[in-house]
């Protein structure tokens, strides 16, 4: 296994487990429509919080999402790294 899949495979297991989602939390003045912080929560767990305004939704997702997205990804290409051995091994024999 290359060394960085290793490294990320790792992280994703010292991860807190579960789904990741955003929560937004909004200022308490009813005419401000601008979002005061947001946070990754796992299971009414902080994974992480920003206190400034305005965070960028799609950075919020992406971190959310990648607790998730890593996981398959990694299996993906453990997958497909079977199948090239696999088919190495066929074109060695010469087997098709």
């Amino acid at each position: 296994m290359d060394k960085r899949i290793k490294a990320i495979k790792e992280r994703v297991e010292k991860a807190t487990p579960g789904k990741w989602k955003v929560e937004k939390y909004y200022h308490d003045e009813p005419y401000e429509e601008f979002i005061k912080s947001a946070a990754i929560v796992c299971r009414n767990r902080t994974i992480t919080r920003n206190d400034w305004s305005n965070p960028v939704m799609a950075d919020l997702e992406f971190i959310a999402n990648a607790r998730q997205d890593i996981p398959y990804l990694l299996k993906k290409i453990e997958e497909l790294e079977q199948e090239v051995m696999k088919l190495t091994v066929r074109l060695q024999k010469g087997v098709f």
